[in-house]
């Protein structure tokens, strides 16, 4: 059965596959081989009736990240907060840097836009090229814009803590 890695915690990767959600072990051989199977992996399962289920191998990469490990992703939203943290433009670059090497696209998501000035940071990365949401928890905005991005692809949110993710 083939399904989507969705999750990793303490060595168990939670699958999507068939329209159920197994609990998955890797096999062996992939540490043997120096292979770590990455959420975001589409995988081959084998079932079991006691136990969690195998992942037996992995089909070929699209694109992979290393921080967040991560696979296959069509989309990454690269979170920043408006007001507390302050936005790390270092952090920015580095992940929008690593989405664009490895065609992913980068979306710069910007909360907390009721506590503090954004609009430099929009100038900043929409003259760049990039694509940026502004949204605001205490009001809404720019929630249901990152949910229809979200429709149909494979994405991620990453960031630095307490930005909102």
């Amino acid at each position: 059965m083939e399904g989507l890695i969705t999750k990793l915690v303490a060595g168990v990767y939670t699958v999507e596959a068939g329209g159920c959600i197994l609990e998955c072990q890797a096999k062996g051989t992939f540490r043997k081989l120096g292979i770590s199977p990455l959420v975001g992996d589409l995988a081959q399962v084998s079932l079991r009736e006691t136990g969690y289920h195998s992942i037996d191998s992995l089909l070929p990469r699209r694109n992979s990240l290393c921080r967040p490990p991560l696979a296959n992703l069509d989309q990454l939203f690269i979170v920043v907060s408006a007001a507390e943290p302050a936005p790390n433009f270092q952090v920015i670059d580095r992940m929008t840097a690593a989405a664009d090497d490895q065609e992913i696209t980068p979306v710069l998501v910007i909360t907390k836009t009721d506590l503090a000035p954004y609009e430099e940071i929009v100038r900043i990365y929409t003259h760049a090229g990039f694509d940026v949401v502004i949204t605001s928890a205490a009001s809404g905005k720019g929630v249901m814009e990152v949910k229809k991005r979200l429709a149909g692809k494979i994405s991620a949110f990453a960031g630095n803590p307490g930005v909102g993710k």
